[in-house]
């Protein structure tokens, strides 16, 4: 017996699922972009004079969002 059948009686393998760099990507694109849309609105909301500044913003983020979602569906369909 080893010391190291002493300790534990498993071996984990730090490799044995592959990241998926694109689908990390896309998570972390995903989350900055849903980060900062909460920002401009909480924004928005304590500055309501700013409405013309924030607005347009808001939006752009919520289209990129949009497009996104659409092309991953897209992506979905078409890998089936």
């Amino acid at each position: 017996m080893t010391l190291k059948e002493d300790i534990c009686n498993c071996e984990v393998n730090v490799n044995a699922r592959e990241l998926n760099k694109e689908e990390m990507c896309k998570k972390i694109c995903e989350n900055i972009l849903q980060g900062l849309l909460e920002g401009y609105e909480e924004l928005l909301k304590k500055h309501p004079e700013k409405a013309g500044e924030f607005q347009p913003k808001i939006e752009e983020i919520k289209q990129q969002m949009q497009k996104r979602k659409i092309s991953t569906k897209i992506k979905d369909v078409l890998s089936l």
